[in-house]
């Protein structure tokens, strides 16, 4: 019996919630972000679904970007990091690709570098996560400077926020803060992350910049799931029962003892590890679904396997399926028990997981 682990990716989910996306941010460009692999979802084959649809798309490396130049789409693609090394400037305006700007060293290797096309900068402003970009004193001599860069065809304005999931009162004082900014600069403008698109509407200006959103991932904190606003999740990890064991009290399961049978039990095995991303730091209790039932993680994660408690459906059989996080159990439920963002059990889905999209 083959290996049945894969993540199954819905096209039709990924337009849906682009769409849904769109609906709260009308008249908004749309730079679908798929930087980390698509969050994990495959940068080749989501771009593919993207491209038609979006603005842009907005990857951290230029490495990404070469990948999408060379399938190719005719989608802007976006450095949303900019260059790591000037050597990259080149490759930046040959390819027509927008990058950011958030640092001295970027902005003094664009003016002394020689291209062959001038290039669209994103400057980038520090509003209040104390990350990347530059503070206010500086804007508008920035401004200024770029503006009489010959390197430099067209000028966008960007910020991004800390906390527009949580903090709805300082998202404002951020978003405050960025229009003082830009008061007066001609250029379009973006700050709206996929939190606030929901959360802060009036931060919707020129250009949205939604992550995971666009995969279906609530960005609230385990409090709602993407599901409760609409969207609809685009992976589904899952794999199937390769055992299905009966213990009796005082049993154990998996390494350490960890897990003591309190009674009678009947134990399933799942072919799924933290060899295939799923989470080793994964506690007791963090749900599973076998044939549309939730059935409990129980002991420890292992490279290859879990172990889960089969009491709600005790017909389940070998090669029955599991679902691991996706349809019917959000990833957000998962994220929820172990401690993570959902982003960090996306991202982490191995390369030995197949990615199988419903539309190949």
């Amino acid at each position: 019996m083959a290996r049945k682990t894969q993540a199954h990716l819905s096209r039709d989910a990924l337009l849906h919630n682009l769409n849904h996306i769109r609906a709260h941010a009308p008249g908004c460009q749309v730079v679908g972000v798929v930087k980390a692999n698509a969050y994990g979802h495959g940068l080749e084959d989501a771009s593919r679904v993207l491209a038609s649809y979006v603005d842009y798309l907005g990857v951290a490396t230029i490495e990404e970007a070469m990948t999408l130049v060379m399938m190719p789409v005719k989608t802007i693609v976006l450095l949303m990091e900019g260059i790591f090394q000037d050597s990259e400037l080149e490759l930046v305006a040959e390819h027509g690709l927008e990058m950011v700007l958030h640092e001295e060293g970027q902005i003094l290797a664009l003016e002394q570098a020689q291209l062959s096309a001038p290039i669209t900068v994103w400057l980038k402003l520090d509003t209040g996560l104390g990350r990347l970009g530059f503070p206010a004193k500086l804007v508008s001599m920035l401004y200024q400077r770029l503006r009489c860069c010959a390197n430099v065809k067209k000028i966008k304005l960007m910020s991004h926020f800390s906390a527009s999931d949580t903090n709805f009162s300082y998202t404002q004082k951020q978003l405050k803060c960025f229009m003082d900014m830009t008061q007066g600069l001609v250029a379009e403008k973006s700050i709206a992350n996929g939190a606030a698109i929901f959360n802060c509407p009036e931060s919707c200006v020129d250009i949205v910049r939604p992550g995971g959103l666009l995969y279906g991932v609530g960005l609230w904190q385990g409090k709602k799931s993407g599901v409760d606003e609409g969207l609809r999740p685009v992976m589904s990890l899952r794999s199937h029962l390769i055992s299905v064991k009966d213990y009796q009290a005082g049993d154990y399961i998996g390494y350490g003892r960890c897990w003591q049978c309190s009674g009678p039990m009947r134990v399933g095995v799942v072919a799924i590890g933290y060899g295939d991303g799923y989470p080793v730091t994964a506690p007791d209790g963090t749900p599973t679904l076998v044939c549309g039932v939730e059935a409990p993680l129980i002991g420890r994660v292992s490279m290859d396997m879990i172990t889960i408690d089969l009491e709600l459906c005790p017909d389940a059989k070998v090669g029955d399926e599991v679902v691991l996080w996706g349809d019917g159990l959000p990833v957000e439920r998962v994220a929820h028990h172990v401690g993570v963002v959902p982003y960090a059990l996306l991202c982490a889905v191995a390369p030995r997981v197949k990615l199988v999209w419903d539309h190949q």
